[in-house]
């Protein structure tokens, strides 16, 4: 009876799993590179293709697209958010949101932009982009080991 009993314990204890990280989400993780992508176009595209001088970078040239790219960070956020143990993943979205918005009012307040500004926020944002992307990739490597 005791043998049958650890035998049993033992199978319980052995299906068991503690998760404390969410489960790797492919559409989040390609959703966050597509916004990635599209803020370094953003930061590329005005540098490249206007000047400092006759107001080429006022802040009211882009901030259609300063809007939408805050509307797709926003519900990264969302998204994270609302997934079970995705807490970090969560966080580090809130701080692309809170630099973006951060880049967003400074261009605002000094209507205009240098190009040393915009290498530095476009290197700041991808340094956080890639560091969402590592912790989501991080999951996708936890899912792939075998459990012990």
């Amino acid at each position: 009876m005791r043998i049958a009993l650890f035998t049993i314990f033992g199978l319980f204890l052995s299906s068991c799993k503690v998760q404390f990280v969410s489960d790797y989400n492919a559409r989040l993780a390609d959703q966050t590179e597509e916004i990635a992508q599209t803020v370094d176009f953003f930061y590329l595209n005005m540098k490249e293709n206007t000047e400092t001088e006759y107001n080429g970078r006022a802040y009211q040239n882009f901030v259609d697209d300063y809007l939408r790219i805050e509307v797709k960070l926003n519900s990264l956020v969302r998204k994270n958010s609302i997934q079970p143990l995705n807490d970090s993943s969560a966080e580090l979205c809130t701080l692309v949101v809170q630099e973006w918005i951060k880049n967003r009012e400074t261009h605002k307040s000094n209507d205009g932009i240098s190009d040393e500004e915009i290498d530095e926020r476009r290197n700041r944002m991808n340094e956080l982009f890639y560091a969402v992307l590592v912790s989501k990739n991080g999951k996708a490597l936890l899912e792939s080991t075998p459990n012990e």
